[in-house]
């Protein structure tokens, strides 16, 4: 599964700290991790770096150990695919490499 997500960060955000503050962000999921793209840099983690995550009625958000997180509003997504089948293949995939 590909999953796409266009994310702009508003100007009165709280996450001003984010190098992707006021930019495009485009996030791409697949089996491999997780990239993200902006007007400043590229960056590409695996799925190990994600500790935790927690599914929510308007997106999911995946928990890094050092305590920086990633937002994925389902509002934002770019790719045709149900919300439901997002939440369960985030569960599926970082369940696995939970183990």
């Amino acid at each position: 599964m590909l999953l796409s997500f266009r994310v702009t960060i508003p100007k009165k955000s709280k996450f001003k700290k984010s190098s992707s503050y006021r930019d495009n962000v485009t996030i791409v999921l697949s089996e491999n991790g997780f990239s993200i793209n902006w007007s400043k840099g590229h960056a590409e983690l695996c799925w190990d770096s994600f500790t935790n995550y927690r599914l929510f009625e308007d997106g999911s958000l995946l928990i890094r150990d050092e305590g920086a997180f990633n937002w994925l509003p389902f509002s934002a997504q770019t790719t045709s695919c149900p919300s439901e089948q997002i939440k369960e293949f985030i569960k599926n995939i970082l369940n696995q490499n939970g183990d």
